[in-house]
């Protein structure tokens, strides 16, 4: 997408390694980038540099608690409230793990989405 900046390898090989964390999580890219969806649901993404994840609030307190807590906000002003940037020694560490792993139990108790209708071609 214009605008963003490319995630690195590593942390893009980074990112495959975690995968198997959740394998019952469908692999598609989100912004550009590679992410983990549950029943349709985002939970485990890369942008630029970064990584997200979305908990919930439990869970994020927890995390803030421990770590830095930095909320996800692709665009200035619009921040996706359920989701954090995880700090890049944790993402590095095995620790990183329990969190995917949160990350995806929370996703596998939402609803499904639903798909959205395609618009008509002219």
């Amino acid at each position: 997408m214009p605008g963003f900046e490319k995630s690195s390898p590593e942390i893009v090989a980074r990112f495959a390694e975690l995968t198997g964390v959740a394998p019952d999580a469908v692999r598609k890219p989100m912004f550009g980038y590679p992410a983990l969806f549950m029943n349709g649901n985002l939970f485990f993404s890369l942008f630029e540099d970064s990584a997200i994840l979305r908990m919930p609030e439990a869970d994020r307190s927890e995390f803030g608690d421990r770590f830095r807590l930095e909320i996800f906000e692709p665009m200035a002003g619009r921040p996706m409230r359920e989701y954090v940037v995880i700090p890049s020694q944790l993402f590095a560490s095995d620790e990183v793990e329990q969190w995917v792993e949160r990350a995806a139990a929370y996703a596998r108790t939402l609803p499904p989405k639903q798909p959205r209708a395609k618009r008509p071609t002219r």
